[in-house]
């Protein structure tokens, strides 16, 4: 059977799931073993998107209206910036049709869940899910989209506390699954908490690294800046509209982990000051150890 699929907000992430969709490797099989095309329907704020979308065939075609774009979906994605999607949310479950699912991927959860249990409650034939595909880039749009985005990445996905939630996080499984993502179900505040720590924190060291250390370095530092300063900067080159809202509506617990890195930061800095090495080699084992945990190298 042929689905329908509106993705609205037809930027980095809706594309590259679009394409994810598209891609032969990931399409169902029909009675017949033709692997039936699915119909993706972009929809953007600002047209533009969505033609680059279309031009890289991340979507088959292309409407004006958000409410167009939803009403025959099975599967709705809101892929926005997370300001938009807690405006748009509301009035995509309004429109919705009956059974549909509709799939956030905001970066921050409680204010996103809070933003839909109203709406929910109106509209308890619809299945919602809040979902975060820990996968990105540095640069942003249409033209950056890729079908391999999400492939092997964590793909968070909380489900609101009602009747459908069980239905609605099994659907949304099976089409993290299809394109490419490991599926990881989460509450709110721990989803909250951890990618506050794991995506959020390194973003915001490694813009104060480069800051720091290009004021202390003088004008010729960047004859001596190695691989190791590319590696530990890369996300500062990151722009700051993508992070601008999440940071905002996380911004407690990433408060929380900026007072942490603070702490372990003056650990080290007495460690230097003192030229206490046993301390120092122990911050390294440690540090080296935690990595190893959390990345598996």
């Amino acid at each position: 059977m042929k689905s329908t699929v509106a993705i609205l907000g037809t930027g980095l992430i809706g594309t590259s799931l679009g394409l994810a969709l598209l891609s032969h490797r990931n399409r169902a099989v029909d009675l017949y073993g033709r692997p039936p095309r699915p119909r993706i329907i972009g929809w953007d704020a600002r047209p533009s998107n969505a033609r680059a979308a279309l031009k890289r065939r991340g979507i088959t075609e292309i409407t004006d209206s958000m409410e167009e774009a939803v009403r025959e979906a099975d599967v709705i994605v809101i892929a926005t910036p997370l300001d938009a999607a807690l405006e748009l949310a509301p009035r995509v479950i309004a429109a919705a049709a009956k059974g549909a699912l509709i799939f956030d991927v905001t970066p921050v959860k409680g204010p996103m869940l809070r933003a839909v249990r109203l709406p929910l409650r109106r509209r308890p034939d619809v299945a919602y899910v809040s979902g975060h595909p820990m996968a990105g880039r540095e640069k942003g749009g249409a033209r950056n989209a890729d079908a391999s985005l999400f492939k092997g990445r964590p793909f968070a996905l909380v489900a609101p506390a009602h009747a459908r939630s069980r239905d609605a996080l099994k659907r949304a499984s099976a089409l993290v699954n299809r394109v490419g993502g490991a599926a990881l179900r989460m509450s709110a505040p721990a989803h909250d908490r951890a990618v506050a720590a794991m995506s959020a924190l390194p973003q915001l060291a490694s813009i104060a690294l480069v800051l720091a250390a290009t004021e202390i370095g003088g004008k010729k530092a960047s004859l001596l800046a190695g691989p190791g300063f590319t590696d530990a900067t890369r996300l500062a080159m990151s722009p700051y509209d993508i992070w601008r809202p999440a940071i905002g509506a996380n911004r407690r617990e990433i408060v929380r982990c900026l007072r942490e890195l603070e702490r372990v930061t003056a650990r080290v800095t007495s460690a230097a000051r003192q030229a206490n090495v046993r301390a120092m080699e122990r911050l390294f084992s440690k540090a080296g150890a935690a990595r190893r945990r959390v990345v598996g190298e």
